[in-house]
């Protein structure tokens, strides 16, 4: 992880601010790293969390709130998720992918 967003995620954390760590690399980079964080499953996650009642469930546990505001909260973090995939689909289907790029970079992290 980026020293700097490290060290701004500590101010927050120092600030009294809840961080939600949400996919596993970075949950584990705060783990070592000793800062206070909840870990939340990610909504693309598989099994059967994937379940609407049961991820709402989850949200409700890790945030300590009460289930309405859960099922209230689950658009708000289902969103920016879907966003993300679709723009990352239409970035593939436009662009594409440097494939000269892609193999010399394959070759040099192996």
């Amino acid at each position: 992880m980026d020293p700097a967003a490290l060290a701004r995620i500590r101010l927050l954390a120092e600030a009294g601010a809840d961080i939600v760590a949400m996919v596993r690399p970075v949950q584990a980079v705060l783990n070592h790293t000793s800062l206070p964080h909840r870990c939340l499953i990610h909504p693309a996650a598989r099994g059967a969390i994937r379940a609407r009642a049961a991820y709402q469930a989850h949200v409700a546990a890790v945030l300590g709130l009460s289930p309405p505001v859960a099922t209230r909260l689950y658009p708000a973090i289902l969103a920016p998720a879907g966003v993300a995939e679709v723009g990352l689909c239409l970035w593939l289907l436009l662009r594409g992918v440097h494939v000269p790029r892609w193999r010399a970079l394959a070759t040099a992290s192996a």
